[in-house]
């Protein structure tokens, strides 16, 4: 009999993404990151379009978009975001929003 090697189904994101999701689920982020000029929670406006529109109850949805690293001192923010929707879906882009992967898909 084969195992599966883990009950949770593979991310198309990396694990330090999946860590960082699981703090904004949890209100701690990104005061967690503990380095000034992390920022999260402020409103995405989807402007280019690339992710959906409407949930799946035909609802217009509202997006967060979140740092998915800690901000470096001397440094700017990255590229690199999670951004959720009120329907507890969320997406991860590496290139500030040119692409997104889908982390996850709504809750049920």
């Amino acid at each position: 009999m084969r195992v599966a090697p883990s009950a949770r189904p593979r991310s198309p994101a990396p694990e330090r993404v999946l860590r960082t999701l699981a703090l904004i689920d949890a209100d701690r982020w990104p005061a967690a990151a503990n380095a000034p000029g992390t920022q999260g929670g402020r409103t995405f406006g989807n402007r280019e379009g690339l992710l959906p529109r409407t949930g799946a109850d035909g609802r217009q949805l509202r997006f967060q978009e979140w740092d998915v690293n800690p901000k470096k001192p001397g440094r700017g923010r990255d590229a690199e975001r999670i951004v959720t929707a009120d329907d507890g879906s969320a997406w991860y882009t590496l290139d500030h929003y040119r692409s997104f992967v889908r982390i996850r898909g709504p809750s049920q």
